[in-house]
């Protein structure tokens, strides 16, 4: 049930304002005013909404992007794609753990 073809997509024209044209499952193409065109996939993650940017077309080709959209419902039914892909992306990746804050009462406040 795919909406956009490669050559819907090289027909779009940019507007004065960006705009959406959705494929489907998530997935749309973003077309900015200066002429680029960004693959974007829109899911919900705990009940709010998310959003991962695949790249630039025509870099990133429909099929291409397609097959990004996939693998990132895999991975959201594994968990968080978002982390997931961090992860993947850098092999180096550590997260941080922050330090424990302390409460501080307005009574201790100045002392």
């Amino acid at each position: 049930m795919p909406v956009l073809s490669d050559a819907k997509v090289r027909a779009l024209k940019p507007k004065e304002k960006p705009y959406k044209q959705a494929d489907f499952d998530g997935l749309f193409l973003l077309v900015n005013p200066g002429g680029s065109k960004l693959w974007r996939f829109k899911y919900r993650w705990m009940g709010k909404e998310k959003l991962l940017s695949f790249g630039k077309y025509p870099d990133l080709s429909l099929k291409q992007a397609r097959d990004q959209r996939e693998n990132a419902r895999k991975l959201l039914n594994e968990g968080n794609p978002t982390t997931r892909r961090s992860r993947s992306m850098c092999p180096h990746f550590m997260p941080t753990i922050s330090p424990a804050r302390t409460a501080v009462s307005p009574a201790n406040k100045n002392a």
